[in-house]
């Protein structure tokens, strides 16, 4: 932390997350951030308390340090059940979450302006029925296959 000490930027870490891509690295290589975290706050960084628009980010302060730290812990601390993202990918496809590789398409809805009140209506009834599910530790569903797939 300390070549960060006095930049205001937010350092951020993110747990190796399964996709059907990587199913054989996250096997070998995934590391829990919570024994990170838990240094972190041995040595006196505090966690900021989230706005209700925050993401699944967790970020620390520290009365020393300019810079703040985040972490993304899926599966230490899952966070389907706060989960608040939708991603688009780039072939116009939405998903709701990205352990479901069942994306809604909206490329139809995407073609020209006077669409708009017909894709605010589908994405509003989607999330609607947003289920805030467990799908990222039910190992019986296909993950997304890459995350770069949605911006990930």
């Amino acid at each position: 932390m300390e070549a960060i000490r006095d930049i205001p930027v937010t350092l951020r870490f993110i747990e190796l997350m399964k996709t059907a891509s990587a199913q054989s690295i996250y096997l070998t290589q995934y590391v829990p951030l919570s024994p990170f975290k838990d240094a972190l706050i041995k040595d006196g960084w505090r966690e900021i308390q989230p706005s209700p628009t925050s993401g699944p980010a967790k970020e620390f302060t520290h009365p020393d340090f300019k810079c703040k730290v985040g972490f993304i812990t899926p599966y230490s601390e899952n966070f389907c059940k706060t989960c608040n993202k939708l991603r688009v990918d780039s072939r116009g496809n939405l998903h709701l979450c990205l352990f479901n590789s069942s994306p809604y398409p909206l490329r139809d809805l995407l073609q020209n302006k006077d669409q708009q009140p017909a894709l605010e209506k589908k994405i509003i009834s989607l999330v609607r029925d947003k289920h805030f599910s467990e799908l990222l530790l039910n190992s019986s569903k296909t993950p997304v296959k890459s995350l770069s797939v949605v911006g990930g």
